[in-house]
Protein backbone atom coordinates (compact mmCIF):
# COMPACT_ATOMS: atom_id res chain seq x y z
CA UNK A 1 0.00 0.00 0.00
CA UNK A 2 1.23 3.49 -0.78
CA UNK A 3 0.45 4.64 2.77
CA UNK A 4 3.72 3.06 3.92
CA UNK A 5 5.53 5.71 1.89
CA UNK A 6 3.72 8.55 3.66
CA UNK A 7 6.10 11.22 4.89
CA UNK A 8 6.51 11.34 8.66
CA UNK A 9 5.05 14.65 9.83
CA UNK A 10 6.15 14.40 13.43
CA UNK A 11 6.08 12.19 16.50
CA UNK A 12 3.71 11.23 19.26
CA UNK A 13 5.84 10.97 22.38
CA UNK A 14 4.68 9.00 25.42
CA UNK A 15 6.56 9.17 28.70
CA UNK A 16 5.27 7.05 31.57
CA UNK A 17 5.93 8.00 35.16
CA UNK A 18 4.71 6.87 38.56
CA UNK A 19 2.11 8.53 40.73
CA UNK A 20 4.88 9.31 43.20
CA UNK A 21 7.03 10.86 40.46
CA UNK A 22 4.22 12.92 38.96
CA UNK A 23 5.15 16.35 40.34
CA UNK A 24 8.84 15.76 39.63
CA UNK A 25 7.96 14.99 36.00
CA UNK A 26 5.85 18.15 35.72
CA UNK A 27 8.63 20.23 37.26
CA UNK A 28 11.26 18.80 34.89
CA UNK A 29 9.13 19.63 31.84
CA UNK A 30 8.33 23.07 33.26
CA UNK A 31 12.07 23.82 33.51
CA UNK A 32 12.40 23.25 29.76
CA UNK A 33 10.17 26.25 29.16
CA UNK A 34 6.70 27.05 27.93
CA UNK A 35 7.55 26.14 24.32
CA UNK A 36 8.23 22.52 25.37
CA UNK A 37 5.52 22.37 28.04
CA UNK A 38 2.85 23.52 25.56
CA UNK A 39 3.36 20.32 23.54
CA UNK A 40 2.40 18.09 26.48
CA UNK A 41 -0.87 16.73 27.79
CA UNK A 42 -1.06 14.61 30.93
CA UNK A 43 -3.26 11.65 31.86
CA UNK A 44 -2.47 11.97 35.56
CA UNK A 45 -5.85 13.29 36.71
CA UNK A 46 -7.51 10.13 35.36
CA UNK A 47 -4.93 7.80 36.95
CA UNK A 48 -2.89 7.35 33.75
CA UNK A 49 0.49 8.69 34.81
CA UNK A 50 1.76 9.27 31.31
CA UNK A 51 2.90 12.46 29.60
CA UNK A 52 1.81 12.71 25.96
CA UNK A 53 3.24 15.16 23.46
CA UNK A 54 3.02 15.82 19.76
CA UNK A 55 5.94 17.40 17.99
CA UNK A 56 5.71 18.36 14.33
CA UNK A 57 8.55 18.90 11.87
CA UNK A 58 11.24 17.69 14.28
CA UNK A 59 13.40 14.58 14.22
CA UNK A 60 13.40 12.06 17.03
CA UNK A 61 16.91 13.18 17.93
CA UNK A 62 15.84 16.85 18.14
CA UNK A 63 12.94 15.94 20.40
CA UNK A 64 15.11 13.77 22.66
CA UNK A 65 17.47 16.72 23.10
CA UNK A 66 14.53 18.90 24.18
CA UNK A 67 13.44 16.49 26.93
CA UNK A 68 14.91 16.25 30.41
CA UNK A 69 17.54 13.47 30.43
CA UNK A 70 15.64 11.07 32.69
CA UNK A 71 12.54 11.44 30.54
CA UNK A 72 14.30 11.04 27.22
CA UNK A 73 15.48 7.54 28.08
CA UNK A 74 11.94 6.42 29.08
CA UNK A 75 10.15 8.02 26.15
CA UNK A 76 8.58 6.10 23.29
CA UNK A 77 8.39 7.78 19.89
CA UNK A 78 5.71 6.96 17.31
CA UNK A 79 6.03 8.55 13.86
CA UNK A 80 2.72 10.18 12.86
CA UNK A 81 1.16 11.35 9.61
CA UNK A 82 -2.13 12.83 8.53
CA UNK A 83 -4.27 11.68 5.62
CA UNK A 84 -6.69 13.46 3.33
CA UNK A 85 -10.08 11.99 2.44
CA UNK A 86 -8.72 11.23 -1.02
CA UNK A 87 -5.71 9.34 0.39
CA UNK A 88 -7.95 7.21 2.61
CA UNK A 89 -10.22 6.36 -0.32
CA UNK A 90 -7.14 5.44 -2.39
CA UNK A 91 -5.90 3.12 0.38
CA UNK A 92 -9.27 1.33 0.35
CA UNK A 93 -9.10 0.92 -3.44
CA UNK A 94 -5.54 -0.47 -3.24
CA UNK A 95 -6.53 -2.90 -0.48
CA UNK A 96 -9.41 -4.29 -2.53
CA UNK A 97 -7.17 -5.01 -5.54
Amino acid sequence: MKSNNKKNEGYLVKIPHTREGCLKTLDEIKLKGQDVLSNFKFGCSSGDHTSYAMFENKTESEIRNMLPGSMAKNASFTPISSYSLQEIEEMHREKSM
